[in-house]
Formats: C-alpha cells, sequence, structure tokens
C-alpha cells in the first residue's frame, strides 16, 4: 500500500470523486504502480488526519517531466508525450486546479513553479463506487477484489498493459 496526503484545498475533490489523479516528485520513496493500493489522507502527521476513502486500486503510473521558460513558457511530458495548451490544462483541471473559478493553468503553474525543472509521476485511481453517497462494505469489497484482480494479472505478466 502507497499513501499520500493532501493538502485541504484538494481534500473536497479527492473526497467527491473528483480528483482522481495526483502529480508527485520522484523522491525517495517508489509510488505507487497499477494494481497497489492507495490510501488517500488529509492532514497526516496531525490530530486532524483522516482517511478521505477506503483503499483504491492504482490504475495508472505515468512519467511526468515539466518546466517554464521565458521563450517556451510551460513545456510538459506526459511519458514519452509532450502535451499541448488544451492537454495542459485539462490535465491540471483534473488535478484540482481551477475549480474555485480561477484560471487552472495559472494556478497549477504557481503550485509547481518552485520546483522547476519538475520530474515525477503522475498517479491515478478510479473512483470509489459511492451509493447514496455512504460507502458501504459492498465498496470496500469492490476496491478489494479490483486490487486481486489486478495483482493476478501482474502474476501472469499481463500488467503491463496497464502501463501508459
Amino acid at each position: 500500500m502507497v499513501a499520500y496526503n493532501f493538502k485541504a484545498q484538494f481534500a473536497p475533490l479527492v473526497q467527491a470523486g473528483q480528483k482522481l489523479q495526483t502529480i508527485r516528485a520522484l523522491g525517495k520513496r517508489r509510488h505507487a504502480r497499477p494494481g497497489d493500493a492507495l490510501q488517500l489522507y488529509t492532514g497526516m502527521r496531525t490530530k486532524g488526519c483522516r482517511k478521505l476513502m477506503p483503499d483504491i486500486p492504482c490504475i495508472g503510473a505515468t512519467p511526468v517531466e515539466m518546466d517554464v521558460t521565458p521563450h517556451t513558457g510551460l513545456s510538459l511530458f506526459l511519458g514519452d508525450t509532450a502535451l499541448e495548451l488544451p492537454a495542459i490544462i485539462d490535465l491540471a483541471k483534473a488535478d484540482g486546479f481551477g475549480h474555485d473559478g480561477s484560471d487552472p493553468l495559472d494556478q497549477f503553474i504557481r503550485f509547481f513553479e518552485a520546483r522547476m525543472p519538475f520530474k515525477g509521476v503522475l498517479i491515478e485511481w478510479q473512483p470509489p463506487r459511492v451509493t447514496e453517497g455512504v460507502l458501504t462494505q459492498q465498496d470496500f469489497d469492490w476496491a478489494d477484489g479490483v486490487i486481486e484482480s489486478l495483482k493476478a494479472m501482474d502474476q501472469l505478466g499481463e500488467r503491463q498493459l496497464l502501463y501508459k
């Protein structure tokens, strides 16, 4: 299992199933890979720590590289693909920027600006199935079943199909 902490501004979006991805910098610890169970929290290492949803399966882990230059503006590579401006804006929105009515691209650049040039990973997950806004044991069982299926595919050598 891999745990990720979300800033307060993103926690409601994660919990509501509106934010289904996170971009994280490369570091000392490995990031999630497809099939790994994700634990999504806010306020980790504080008294206010809370889990945002039940463990959820990772469905994608794609390398991300980005930089801002005065001449070219923001350049962003997702895997081997250079994203054009409309796709970068879509990525910023999907990552939780601009939900307050502000410019998603401006928020996205300001968030990552101090860490440029940036190398990291885009981690993606499926939304939990929710019945009338309440997670049930069936939802937990469903997530466990998806995780077990992905693990079985990995043992058969078929998981590489899930990598982007």
